[in-house]
């Protein structure tokens, strides 16, 4: 175990070699080593409350609670690809199966299929 790198991370994604942390108090995506626990980089989150962090195998995925929109991110630049309404209002939670993102919204208890085709 490690400290988290800040204080309120909400969720972490697994690339296959190093853990990503989303903080929504400080608005903050981290690279992480797992080995060591070494925050190797950060960026801005692109929104002020995201939640839903996940990885698809080349980008990142997550979910901003408060505007209900799901933000495509490039890990390299931090940079947003394209986000688009997210299918609930309470969307807290992303997971990639190989082939869609899946969402669970905590207002409504219903999970969704989201096709970013």
């Amino acid at each position: 175990s490690f400290t988290a790198p800040d204080a309120i991370v909400r969720d972490l994604a697994w690339d296959g070699r190093y853990l990503w942390a989303v903080d929504s108090v400080a608005a903050l995506i981290y690279q992480i080593d797992p080995e060591t626990g070494t925050v190797i980089r950060s960026f801005s989150a692109p929104a002020s409350d995201t939640n839903g962090l996940t990885w698809d195998g080349r980008c990142l995925w997550v979910v901003d609670a408060t505007s209900d929109l799901i933000y495509q991110i490039d890990p390299e630049t931090g940079t947003v690809i394209r986000s688009f309404a997210a299918p609930g209002t309470g969307v807290q939670g992303l997971t990639w199966d190989g082939r869609s993102l899946w969402a669970v919204d905590a207002t409504s208890d219903l999970i969704y299929q989201v096709d970013v085709g």
